[in-house]
């Protein structure tokens, strides 16, 4: 199979995305759950959760991609 790079791109993007779940995840834990800050956390950590399935199915299409 011929190299693509654009699931180069989406492994890239993903593997940030998974970075910023992370760092996320400790603001989730600090904030105050009725707060306004809480709800400007978890928007975009919840957003970010398809990510992770993303990032493995890229690399499994990648790793099927040369043969092994």
């Amino acid at each position: 199979m011929k190299r693509r790079p654009e699931l180069d791109y989406m492994n890239a993007a993903a593997c940030l995305l998974v970075i910023l779940i992370h760092v996320l995840s400790v603001g989730i834990v600090a904030a105050d759950p009725a707060s306004w800050q809480a709800a400007a956390i978890y928007f975009p950590w919840r957003f970010a959760a398809f990510v992770v399935p993303a990032f493995l199915y890229t690399a499994a299409v990648k790793l099927a991609g040369r043969g092994g």
